[in-house]
């Protein structure tokens, strides 16, 4: 219990004080700095009231009708906890999605977690967002909208929310645009010739990014033979995968190629690999010795990665205004493109393993990488002219006498 006020105080609200040359100025109670108000009397009333007001919301004790009624009100961080169990237990999220879901609950917890859930408002969670806005990160901004919206659905289900009772409801955050740069056809050509001077699993693990357009873990956990750590792994006619995104099964044929990347099929490279010598039950390997690394072993995604940016710079790939360095994921999007050019638009997007024409079409978009060359169709032939006339020359309607 603190002590009493003195009789210079005892007739103004919380936290807030007079000194004795009639000066006022609020004292915040949870770190104790304080805050001039100058000499007027009845707006240093109005402005300490507010804020006793809005600590009074923040704050994590339980009021007196909720011990009452036996319930205490739970803070934002006890759901999101509730939630990241809720979540562990769905079959349907790869683990790197509930990796991210963990990295976006631990900072939603580091700015709203203190809040009440049944008292959080979207006024409170405007600004919040706002600052990511403002740091030039709206891609992470828009990321924890999104999670919070999807965290406040589940609790109303759960019971933690009244039904119609979602804060984020109303909140808005301009979408992000992408600002990585596309690879153009002669970039690759530029990186397979500069993987010349690495280890040969680099060359060959772009010819076969660019022709099967896996993602980069897919294809870096493939294995000859399958086994339980392998996403997917190889048969006399096909290269099988089940993805880590939805775990869509895709079986792509060895003679798969494509030609504008280079002369080489899905088969031809696993040949190369296989003629290596080196013994390995993975097909993309090291095939040299490193201190940590035995001949043999996987590569890792961020190796990979490291190498990619590492021959970036050796190819003198240049960066366009306003756009960030290509990475990895990139090698997809371009085989893609090629595929739509070479094979058709149904089949990039089968593929692909894409579930809309949609996220085809984000895939399929140069972002200012060059002109999209429309192949020239073969010439109709006379009976495919006849008909073409025939469908758009109107029939004569005749006219009785």
């Amino acid at each position: 219990m603190g002590r009493p006020r003195s009789q210079l105080n005892h007739d103004l609200p919380d936290n807030l004080y007079r000194r004795r040359d009639g000066r006022f100025y609020f004292r915040d109670p949870r770190t104790s700095q304080t805050f001039a108000l100058g000499r007027d009397e009845a707006e240093a009333r109005a402005e300490a009231a507010e804020v006793n007001d809005r600590l009074s919301r923040l704050t994590v004790r339980p009021k007196l009708i909720h011990r009452v009624r036996g319930c205490a009100p739970q803070t934002l961080a006890a759901w999101l906890g509730r939630y990241a169990e809720l979540l562990a237990t769905d079959p349907s999220l790869s683990a790197a999605t509930l990796k991210q879901y963990r990295s976006l609950n631990r900072q939603l917890c580091e700015v709203l977690g203190d809040r009440v859930l049944t008292e959080l408002r979207p006024h409170e969670i405007a600004p919040v967002l706002g600052r990511w806005r403002t740091e030039g990160r709206q891609t992470r901004g828009h990321s924890l909208l999104a999670h919070l919206r999807r965290a406040c659905a589940a609790a109303i289900g759960d019971g933690w929310l009244p039904i119609g009772c979602n804060p984020t409801e109303g909140l808005r955050m301009k979408k992000p645009t992408v600002r990585r740069q596309r690879l153009t056809l002669e970039d690759f050509h530029r990186l397979h010739a500069a993987a010349a001077t690495h280890e040969p699993w680099v060359r060959r693990w772009l010819e076969l990014a660019v022709v099967t357009t896996l993602r980069i873990a897919d294809l870096l956990a493939i294995s000859w033979p399958r086994i339980p750590d392998s996403s997917g792994w190889v048969d006399d006619a096909h290269l099988r995968v089940r993805t880590a995104k939805r775990g869509v099964p895709l079986a792509i044929p060895l003679g798969l190629t494509l030609p504008p990347a280079g002369s080489w099929s899905i088969g031809s490279v696993l040949a190369d690999i296989a003629a290596d010598g080196v013994s390995s039950v993975w097909v993309i390997r090291r095939t040299r010795r490193r201190p940590n690394a035995p001949a043999g072993s996987p590569i890792r995604p961020r190796t990979a990665e490291e190498v990619f940016a590492e021959l970036l710079v050796a190819a003198g790939v240049e960066l366009q205004p306003g756009r960030t360095r290509p990475t990895p994921h990139e090698l997809r999007s371009l085989g893609l493109r090629l595929h739509l050019v070479c094979h058709g638009r149904e089949f990039a997007r089968h593929l692909g393993s894409h579930e809309s024409e949609h996220n085809a079409d984000i895939y399929q978009d140069p972002r200012g990488a060059g002109w999209l060359v429309i192949p020239l169709p073969p010439r109709p032939d006379r009976a495919k002219l006849a008909a073409a006339v025939t469908a758009v020359t109107p029939t004569p309607v005749w006219k009785g006498g």
